[in-house]
């Protein structure tokens, strides 16, 4: 883990506080940690889901979908 590689400044497998429980809804909310785009949202169960933040098919953002059900489904 030290020294970190060229252009990291901490650790990538460690835990984060990304957001606080009653900021996650059912619409999907976007943050960044270190530098790379998370969606959360909760389930039509109330579940809390983490996904990447980007559409692996056009790299959209995910945080500006939205939901069908359970699932996120890209803007695009």
């Amino acid at each position: 883990m030290y020294p970190f590689a060229a252009g990291l400044y901490a650790p990538r497998n460690r835990w984060y506080v990304a957001a606080r429980s009653s900021e996650i809804g059912r619409a999907p909310l976007e943050r960044f940690i270190l530098n790379q785009p998370v969606v959360f949202y909760r389930t039509e169960a109330g579940e809390p889901v983490a996904l990447d933040g980007r559409c692996p098919h056009r790299g959209y953002p995910l945080g500006k979908s939205r939901l069908e059900g359970d699932a996120i489904v890209c803007g695009w």
